[in-house]
Formats: structure tokens, C-alpha cells, sequence
């Protein structure tokens, strides 16, 4: 007799939906995994993080952003540099730039990341 109560596994798996959408996602989860893995090697590295890591870790997080915004475009709507839809307000700074009021992120005239606050959203 078990003392573990575990319902049976089922033998169903992925649809042929979810395993288009994962195949849709696949260069986001891609780039997301290229993020975390320029994350542990700075972590690795502590204080003395060089400034290749950093650089590692900024292209990562750009590599996010261009992934993000092509798969919103190919979702039909325009997007703002953070990959934010277009419909979402933005504010303008004083300098000519803008922030989004989704992600917080803000950018400059040529639509250049300054602050990247992140993007939670799922894409679809």
C-alpha cells in the first residue's frame, strides 16, 4: 500500500495547437534562455563582472526586445520599442522621448531603448 496519493498520468500531450504556438515562441523562449544564461554568468563572476558580461547580458536583453517585436507585428498590430502594442498610451519626456505606461520602459527620438523596465505580456 502507497502512502502517496498521485492521480494517474495521463497519456495525453501537447495538441497540434500548442505545438505550433511553441514553435511560434520558440526564437522568444530562445532569447529569454540567452537572458538568463548572461544573468548566471554574471552572478558567477560577482564583483568581478567584466565588462563583456555586461555587454553579454545589454544584447541579450535587446535580442528579447527585437524577438518580441517581430512576433507582435506578425500578430498584426504595431508596437512601441519596448514590443509593447501600439495602442498602449505613451508619455512624452521633455527630451523628445517617450515611456511607455504598460512596461515603464522609455526611449529617445530614434526609438533607442534608454530604460528597459521589461515586457510581461504573452505575445500572441
Amino acid at each position: 500500500m502507497s502512502i502517496i496519493h498521485l492521480s494517474s498520468v495521463s497519456d495525453e500531450g501537447p495538441s497540434e495547437a500548442d505545438l505550433a504556438k511553441i514553435d511560434r515562441e520558440w526564437p522568444l523562449i530562445a532569447a529569454d534562455l540567452d537572458v538568463l544564461n548572461a544573468q548566471i554568468a554574471q552572478l558567477n563572476a560577482g564583483p568581478f563582472a567584466s565588462d563583456l558580461d555586461w555587454r553579454r547580458l545589454r544584447r541579450a536583453e535587446r535580442r528579447v526586445l527585437a524577438v518580441q517585436r517581430q512576433l507582435a507585428e506578425r500578430a498584426g498590430g504595431g508596437v512601441h520599442p519596448c514590443a509593447c502594442p501600439s495602442g498602449v498610451v505613451t508619455s512624452t519626456l521633455r527630451d523628445g522621448g517617450e515611456q511607455c505606461s504598460s512596461c515603464g520602459s522609455t526611449w529617445d527620438r530614434n526609438d533607442q531603448i534608454i530604460v528597459w523596465r521589461g515586457f510581461d505580456d504573452e505575445v500572441a
